[in-house]
């Protein structure tokens, strides 16, 4: 029998009610749930990442996981590590880095261009090697406040590996260094020891030193 499009109004329920997640989901849903319910728009690439952690976690429990849920695992897998404390370190190999920008209407090739080049000074004196960056959609957050309202995944590639690392910052510098932070210290959870951890929240005291 096809499928048969229904609103969920139609038989009184939301949409909140019958979206689910279970371990056969892909990143597609994942996506979708992280974009409509959370307002974070992620890259194909982290779609991919996280629908693997929260596959992971729907077979621990046996059970679908809410949208509600989904929000809590992405911040305990790519935010919540950001925010531990580090101390400042200097590396002496450039890691490789893709900053992706999301979470409000951010033109990386137009106003905002200073923004994304003191960012990348910023990373390099921290032995970030910014290769490239990325907007990825645009749209009011829901559960974010507007003057939290940037959002930065990095994509950080660590000896071979690729580690993603994600921040939610006043401003596109904070929220990067927060998000290459995350990266790196996920690298160190499974084995990469010998990762140094950029110094956190230090990127204005940075660029009013360059300057």
């Amino acid at each position: 029998m096809p499928d048969l499009p229904v609103d969920p109004a139609d038989v009184g329920r939301t949409y909140e009610a019958v979206v689910r997640i279970n371990s056969q989901s892909g990143k597609g849903g994942v996506a979708y749930v992280m974009s409509t319910w959370h307002g974070l728009h992620l890259p194909r690439d982290l779609q991919i990442d996280f629908a693997q952690v929260v596959q992971r976690q729907a077979d621990q429990e046996g059970m679908e996981i809410t949208p509600d849920r989904v929000g809590e695992l992405f911040e305990r897998e790519y935010l919540s590590v950001a925010r531990l404390s580090a101390p400042l370190a200097s590396s002496g190999e450039q890691m490789a880095t893709v900053l992706h920008i999301d979470g409000e209407p951010f033109d990386v090739g137009g106003t905002r261009t200073d923004a994304v080049e003191t960012t990348r000074a910023m990373l390099a004196r921290r032995g970030v090697d910014v290769r490239a960056v990325h907007r990825t959609g645009v749209g009011a957050p829901r559960d974010r406040a507007p003057e939290t309202a940037v959002a930065v995944y990095a994509e950080c590639r660590i000896d071979g590996r690729t580690f993603w690392g994600a921040g939610i910052e006043h401003d596109v510098e904070t929220a990067a260094l927060s998000a290459v932070r995350s990266a790196v210290r996920r690298a160190r959870l499974v084995g990469f020891r010998n990762i140094e951890i950029p110094g956190p929240r230090t990127s204005r005291a940075a660029v009013a030193t360059a300057r």
